[in-house]
């Protein structure tokens, strides 16, 4: 029997019989996983602490023929601050829930562990709005599963966007990138039916430097960054339009 040591951290939890658990795990090299814990339901179990919603450990597993199997576990961050606040607790819930509809199981997930914890300390520990928080998370996550929004460079004329005078900023959700205002207003001329569908949406300077960061920010730094409130409704626009998408293939 093979065994394995990993940091991971859980992201579900499902009961199974009188004194088991199977759990989900985002780990540091294997993913996201599904994990037989035994008797982690029991008070006096060693595994009690561990296999617990957003608790942070280290494990020890082996790998059974449907589930990795938990021998031993040592945690490292309960996220105490989630668990004796309600509102906190549900909104940790809620991401959550996002990172499992768009993570598949034994898939690499390089990144995404940190961006996760990150995210559960700020909302244990920072006071941020938390639709900010979860356009952010929708966003960075996307990025980091291989569906970045291409936004450096114009997609018709391939001018840089980045540090150039605002000449306007429009994003296409069905080319996934951007476009400068100069050729938005040559599209306007040539093919005004496009724009009317709904191809493209104006951006504000705002919000097209706040995507930038975020897609190209360390996860650890990912949230370090103030936009008005009208950057953020567009950062929440074209995360949820992203994430949508994504869960319709």
């Amino acid at each position: 029997m093979k065994l394995l040591k990993v940091k991971g951290v859980v992201i579900k939890e499902i009961a199974y019989k009188d004194n088991d658990k199977i759990i989900t795990l985002l780990t540091d090299e294997l993913g996201k996983i599904s994990c037989m814990a035994k008797g982690a339901k029991k008070t006096n179990s060693a595994l009690l602490a561990s296999c617990q919603l957003f608790v942070y450990s280290e494990f020890v597993l082996y790998k059974g023929t449907t589930f990795y199997h938990i021998n031993s576990a040592e945690s490292i961050d309960t996220f105490y601050d989630l668990r004796i606040d309600l509102d906190k607790y549900e909104k940790a819930c809620e991401i959550s829930k996002t990172l499992n509809s768009l993570v598949y199981e034994n898939v690499e997930a390089s990144g995404i562990l940190s961006l996760f914890l990150n995210t559960l300390y700020v909302i244990a520990k920072k006071d941020l709005d938390f639709s900010y928080v979860k356009s952010v998370f929708k966003l960075k996550t996307l990025a980091l599963l291989g569906y970045s929004p291409s936004i450096t460079r114009c997609s018709n004329c391939n001018s840089s966007m980045v540090e150039k005078e605002d000449k306007g900023y429009y994003y296409s959700f069905n080319t996934n990138s951007v476009l400068c205002g100069v050729c938005y207003e040559k599209l306007k001329k040539e093919n005004e039916d496009k724009l009317k569908s709904g191809w493209y949406i104006k951006l504000s300077q705002a919000t097209f430097y706040a995507i930038y960061y975020v897609l190209a920010s360390d996860s650890k730094k990912v949230y370090s960054f103030k936009i008005d409130k009208k950057a953020e409704k567009e950062l929440e626009k074209v995360a949820d339009r992203l994430y949508t998408e994504q869960l319709s293939f």
